[in-house]
């Protein structure tokens, strides 16, 4: 997996640990984006342990306090679309291929996928996309709201490198705030939600 992150840190070195992380998740026009990590080991069963590596790598990046985009081209498939869910905002490239494909295994999607696919394109495009297996391209991924921004392949990391830069630019604490308010959208009443929009 370390192959196929980068982290980018915008701003001046003297602000930085201020300024918002921003890991574009690329795979190559013929690979695949894939999960894992290496820290620690937490069960005795090894395959056990690495899904619970793994899930915890994917949640740290999306609980990060940082802004996320995913600049995914090529395949995205199980893990890779999985990882691409925990970022805050998608950027795919045309001709890019995602899908959910655990149930042709007989498995779940067990690494935040049944959680986070529904929160971007609703419960039932999501039930739909899981259960079928579905494996479809970035022009649908776009018109079901799978990703925010469509873009031709050879301007992918450049469209991303522009839009974590547009991002950056705005006051970091604001950025973070504004965060943590929209991932709790759906998880308390409105009325406590915007209570810190006002300080």
């Amino acid at each position: 997996m370390g192959k196929l992150i980068r982290f980018r840190r915008k701003g001046k070195a003297k602000d930085a640990a201020e300024r918002p992380l921003f890991p574009p998740f690329t795979g190559g026009s013929t690979d695949s984006i894939e999960g894992g990590d290496d820290v620690g080991t937490r069960h005795h069963d090894p395959t056990v342990d690495g899904i619970l590596r793994t899930q915890e790598a994917y949640s740290w990046l999306a609980e990060a306090r940082y802004p996320t985009i995913a600049a995914v081209r090529g395949f995205a498939l199980g893990a890779g679309l999985q990882m691409a869910l925990a970022c805050d905002i998608r950027v795919f490239a045309r001709g890019a291929s995602v899908g959910l494909l655990e149930h042709k295994y007989g498995i779940l999607p067990d690494l935040g996928g049944t959680q986070r696919l529904p929160r971007v394109v609703g419960a039932g495009k999501a039930k739909e996309l899981i259960w079928t297996a579905a494996r479809i391209d970035a022009d649908e991924a776009y018109r079901i709201g799978l990703c925010e921004r469509l873009v031709d392949d050879d301007v992918l990391d450049t469209e991303a490198g522009a839009l974590a830069a547009a991002i950056a630019a705005q006051p970091p604490l604001a950025v973070q705030g504004a965060k943590r308010a929209v991932d709790a959208a759906d998880r308390v009443p409105t009325r406590p939600r915007i209570g810190p929009c006002r300080r």
